[in-house]
Parts: structure tokens; C-alpha cells; sequence
């Protein structure tokens, strides 16, 4: 309603030759705009700043320079470097066409106020990252890279980060010793694959975009969980293997349990290694359940 109210509101705006030069000056009729409706019902609109996005319906292109009307009786110039950087975008627009810019400068020495369309598409897609945090959103995307500490994803042009520390049971890499070359190798198999992640955290000013890919099936973890049951005999592979003991996976959404060390071989365990291999299929009995752990 408001793109539509500003687009007849474009067609208002008049050239007026004064002694400085030309100069966009507009015409409010019949309380069309949407500050007039503000103010008639006793609103205060919100003011601009600088640093705010705003939506602006084009009114003119001319002489390098790109005239938007943005609301709140005011007209938005794109031009100079900023124009030159958003040459792309420019060439599409057509009189009447919204296009989100961010304000650079309020009030400049013409009296228009000084937009980038640039900033405003990388300011835009960073918002839209936070309402997606914020919203817990669940987001499939392909892994690009992986290095020892974790794997690369991308998300609306910008890499993120996925910690190993964040990453699911099922895609954990239960190195023995934790040697980072050999971490890497398991990670390497996730590359070109979809993970469904959420955004854990983000800073636009530093770049940073981290993602987790825990606790988003809690409750088909949970649906899981409860058709096993203390005694019942399950078979799984071997995950990882540690001094105290061995992880295996046993359901097709990813459930791991513990084979401690005592419970191994009816003797005496020292090193587990020599009994079981990372890879290995096995059969085991449940024993205990407690929350999550198996």
C-alpha cells in the first residue's frame, strides 16, 4: 500500500528552475502521502537517521544521478561513487520502481538526502540473517569447505562457520587421539553435502556468521529415544573409541551410546583398540538410560 502511495506520489514531483539550479521539490495533494496520513490521525512517524534502510520509489534518473521519493516529504540522491558502484543495480530501475537504500547523510547541502544502494542490499541481507537467528530458523545448506576446526557453509552470499563443537552426533568426528589430519578427513566426506543448521551467532562488523547443528531434531531425538528400552539388543557401528571406552551408532537419526570400557569383554579391557575398530559393526545390550545418554 505504501509502494503504491508512493509511486502516485512520484508522479507529482515537479522540476522547479531556481537560481541555485535545478531542484526536485514536491507537491503534496489530496493527503496521499503517507506522512499527511500520519499526521492526520495524530501519528508521529518514526524519524529518519542516518544509518536506516529505507524503500524508495524512483522518480527520475538523470545526469548520473538518481532521485528516489523516500517517504516523510523527503527525496533520497543516489550519485557520485555511489552511484558509479551501483551502476548494476541503476540500469534496471524504471520510474515508479521501489529499491531499498540505506541513508549516508541525511540532509546534504542540496537538500536531498544521500543514499548508497549498495550498503542498503549488504545491510538488508545482514537484518535478515538476525531475523533468522532470532527466529530459530531451520536453514538447509551445502558444505563448501572443511578444515580441522570445523566445515564452511554459505548463506545468502556470506561464508559462515560450523564449529566441530557444534556439529550433530552423527556427524561428529570421533578421531582417536584428536589428531587434526585425520579430523580433517572426516570432515573432508561432508563437503558438497546439505546440513540443516540454525545461526547460532552473527556480527555484521566483524563478518562473523557462526552456525549449530545441535538441537534441532530435539523432539525426533526424543521420538527416538523412547522406542528403546533397558535389555533390548541393538545393533550399530563403532563411532570412535577411547581409552575408556567405545561410541557406537545405532539409529538411523544418529543415536549414539557408550560401550564403557568395563563392559567391553567379560575380562579384563586395557586397551579397547585391540578389541574393536572405528567402522566395525557390533551388536550390544542397553543398560541404562539416563536423560539423553545411552
Amino acid at each position: 500500500m505504501d509502494t503504491q502511495i508512493a509511486q502516485e506520489n512520484s508522479k507529482e514531483l515537479i522540476e522547479h528552475q531556481n537560481g541555485e539550479g535545478n531542484e526536485i521539490i514536491r507537491e503534496t495533494l489530496r493527503m496521499k502521502h503517507p506522512m499527511e496520513i500520519l499526521l492526520k490521525n495524530g501519528l508521529t512517524p518514526p524519524a529518519l537517521k542516518k544509518g536506516d534502510v529505507v524503500t524508495g520509489a524512483v522518480i527520475e534518473k538523470r545526469a548520473g544521478r538518481l532521485f528516489l521519493d523516500i517517504g516523510q516529504l523527503k527525496v533520497g540522491i543516489v550519485y557520485g561513487r555511489e552511484y558509479a558502484v551501483a551502476q548494476e543495480i541503476i540500469k534496471t530501475l524504471g520510474t515508479g520502481d521501489t529499491v531499498h537504500a540505506k541513508i549516508v547523510e541525511f540532509d546534504n547541502e542540496e537538500g536531498y538526502v544521500e543514499l548508497s544502494l549498495q550498503d542498503a542490499g549488504v545491510e538488508k541481507k545482514w537484518l535478515e540473517m538476525e531475523t533468522a537467528r532470532d527466529r530459530d530458523e531451520i536453514l538447509e545448506l551445502e558444505v563448501k569447505k572443511a578444515n580441522s576446526g570445523g566445515l564452511i557453509l554459505e548463506y545468502m552470499g556470506t561464508e559462515g562457520f560450523l564449529p566441530t563443537s557444534q556439529l550433530s552426533g552423527a556427524h561428529y568426528p570421533r578421531v582417536e587421539g584428536g589428531e587434526k589430519e585425520k579430523i580433517l578427513e572426516v570432515l573432508q566426506k561432508l563437503v558438497a553435502t546439505k546440513l540443516k543448521v540454525k545461526i547460532l551467532d552473527l556480527d555484521q562488523k566483524e563478518r562473523k556468521l557462526i552456525f549449530t547443528e545441535k538441537g534441532l531434531d530435539a523432539s525426533k531425538f526424543k521420538e527416538a529415544l523412547a522406542q528403546y528400552h533397558i535389555g533390548q539388543i541393538v545393533e550399530g557401528e563403532v563411532t570412535g573409541v577411547r581409552d575408556f571406552g567405545a561410541f557406537i551408532k545405532f539409529d538411523p537419526i544418529g543415536l549414539e551410546g557408550l560401550i564403557h570400557l568395563s563392559e567391553l569383554d567379560w575380562g579384563m579391557v586395557e586397551d579397547p583398540r585391540e578389541l574393536v575398530k572405528v567402522g566395525a559393526q557390533v551388536y550390544a545390550k542397553i543398560i541404562d538410560i539416563r536423560g539423553d545418554k545411552i
